[in-house]
């Protein structure tokens, strides 16, 4: 959105005589005027200088305080890089679409005759070893009631469509460059450490499954580290699969095999089971931001995508849902999306547009990592480095700011410093 620029506004009076108030009269009435408003328009307070030099052409900054009025800006209308900061407009749009006390839900089938399970995901995030370990509880509690003796295991992950690639995500083995899916445990990564050439879980409630095994030497397992799962072969609901097979054999007197794919068959599969998250949306937001974890963030606008616009859930859906949300609650403009969580170079958003964001985001800011009266997010990309949020000053008031850097060797965290001084230095309360 492109920011107004605001004039004092001009008025026609009356033409008289000409009068002329002595010199002394004028300094009188100017100090007047300058001590009723503190800081004029126009005319810099106590820092001002100091702050605004830190931000080169390729950077942004404003700062507003509790009443919204700005307060110091540079390069408001630029459209520049936000990176992770995108996440607070993720949340926004996710938290509106599903509600904040949402949670993801799991479905397990019984198929014919009673000896399959079929596991039906809807893109949880936070599927992770506890997890489901707990869900393989249920399932067989809920198998022993309604007499199914669970013999083989099949997932159904067609509420996404696959793959989705997400722009500026890579091959790398890091895990903000896990895939995306509609059934995904444990981050889709395998935490494996190697002890005498022998390959070994690095997650204590996490078993190291010969299925994972196989694909940790295919890619070297002398390292030791992660291994980043991928669509190809079904590798991803796959590894789920047997995790969640390894965890039901616990309790079973047989082996489960086969363990596959297989889409659900409302004709022929009975719903036994419906397993809610132990998360609600918002405890998935804050572990989002507080680890700004890009997985979570993709998975979350895609399930919102899903929701508003119908399955099967798709990148477009989830930009559609985030551009809608831009244009009808916050009444934004001149932007570019192409994914939910920050790690594509191509989002552009002006700072002005982010302050419109962290302004509607703040009943929620507690969201957000706290240190020493700030509520923040960051944002890091290579020669980017991004900061918003909000300063609480000693009377209670919260500060918004939005630090956008593009310039490589600058740092978010020094203007953000600078900020705080100016602040204190200009007595804001």
């Amino acid at each position: 959105m492109k920011g107004t620029r605001v004039f004092g506004r001009s008025s026609t009076y009356p033409v008289g005589p000409k009068r002329h108030l002595p010199l002394h009269s004028i300094w009188v009435v100017l100090l007047c005027v300058f001590g009723l408003l503190g800081h004029p328009i126009g005319l810099p307070a106590a820092g001002d200088k100091p702050v605004l030099e830190l931000i080169g052409p390729g950077d942004a900054l404003v700062l507003a305080g509790p009443d919204g009025k700005i307060i110091l800006q540079k390069n408001v209308n630029t459209p520049l890089i936000p990176a992770s900061t995108l996440k607070l407009l993720s949340a926004l749009a996710v938290m509106d679409t599903l509600g904040r006390g949402h949670r993801f839900e799991t479905h397990f089938y019984a198929g014919p005759g009673n000896t399959t399970v079929k596991i039906k995901g809807f893109g949880a995030p936070l599927l992770i070893s506890e997890v489901v370990a707990d869900m393989a509880t249920q399932v067989l509690e809920a198998a022993s009631r309604n007499g199914v003796e669970i013999r083989s295991l099949f997932v159904d992950d067609t509420h996404f469509a696959k793959p989705i690639a997400i722009p500026g995500t890579t091959s790398s083995s890091e895990p903000y460059d896990a895939p995306v899916g509609a059934f995904c445990v444990n981050f889709n990564t395998v935490n494996y450490r190697v002890v005498d050439n022998t390959v070994l879980s690095a997650e204590p409630q996490t078993p190291l499954l010969p299925f994972a095994e196989d694909l940790i030497r295919l890619q070297d397992a002398g390292r030791g580290g992660r291994i980043v799962l991928a669509h190809e072969n079904n590798v991803v609901a796959l590894y789920g699969a047997h995790l969640f097979s390894y965890f039901l054999t616990q309790n079973l007197a047989a082996g489960i095999d086969p363990v596959g794919m297989a889409p659900v068959n409302t004709q022929t599969d009975t719903l036994m089971l419906v397993c809610r998250s132990p998360f609600t949306l918002t405890e998935l937001v804050k572990k989002m931001m507080a680890f700004s974890n890009n997985f979570i963030a993709n998975q979350l606008v895609i399930a919102a995508g899903a929701k508003k616009y119908g399955a099967p859930g798709t990148l477009t859906k989830a930009v559609r849902l985030m551009e809608s949300y831009c244009l009808e609650k916050l009444a934004l403009k001149d932007f570019t999306l192409v994914e939910g969580s920050g790690i594509s170079r191509q989002n552009r958003f002006t700072a002005l547009a982010l302050l419109r964001i962290v302004e509607e985001f703040e009943p929620h800011h507690d969201l957000l990592r706290h240190q020493d009266g700030e509520y923040f997010k960051t944002g890091t990309l290579k020669g980017v480095s991004t900061r918003v949020g909000y300063i609480r000053r000693p009377a209670g008031g919260l500060y918004r700011f939005v630090v956008v850097v593009n310039t490589p060797g600058r740092s978010a965290v020094r203007i953000k410093r600078a900020l705080r001084g100016y602040l204190t230095q200009n007595d804001y309360p």
